[in-house]
């Protein structure tokens, strides 16, 4: 068996209280902090906020389940959403809301884990840095670059049950 790489693509949108994304909420915004944290770049999330996650797999993987884990270390699992799959990938969405996180000092930072398990029961483990606010403060929750989509290129080697985060790419 050889060294396998694939990308993992993530978008995130916010979610109308009846499920469905909302295609006029405005969009998810990050920024650079360079070295200051664990993390290059900062998310920003307004608390009390539902989101979709929609996650592409290229090539095609099936996924088992995914897991969340934050800062407290809680780690839990997450209904995912078999969207379709195809030579352009696999597609999987699923939902979480913000309503259990308080807003974050200044200067503060926190985590929160995307942890994906595939058939062949290998993980890959997402780190990414949020930075919570208020849902009323969108001086500073809006202030960045509002976010398309983040691409994990990531390495899946032979005999290991995790797979490796190659490079990251903010967009």
């Amino acid at each position: 068996m050889t060294t396998k790489t694939f990308i993992v693509r993530i978008e995130i949108h916010r979610v109308k209280k009846d499920g469905l994304v909302d295609e006029n909420a405005s969009k998810i915004c990050f920024k650079r902090d360079g070295s200051r944290f664990d993390e290059e770049y900062t998310l920003k999330l307004p608390i009390e906020t539902n989101y979709e996650f929609r996650l592409q797999i290229r090539p095609p993987m099936p996924v088992r389940s995914v897991s969340l884990r934050t800062d407290e270390g809680d780690e839990s699992g997450i209904k995912i959403v078999d969207q379709s799959s195809s030579e352009n990938g696999a597609m999987y969405s699923f939902q979480w809301d913000s309503s259990n996180h308080l807003p974050n000092k200044k200067r503060q930072r926190s985590k929160f884990h995307i942890i994906i398990v595939f058939q062949d029961n290998t993980r890959l483990d997402i780190p990414l840095q949020v930075k919570y606010y208020r849902l009323e403060n969108t001086d500073h929750s809006m202030w960045g670059t509002p976010l398309s989509h983040i691409n994990f290129e990531c390495e899946q080697s032979p005999g290991l049950t995790s797979s490796t985060i190659l490079a990251k790419l903010f967009r």
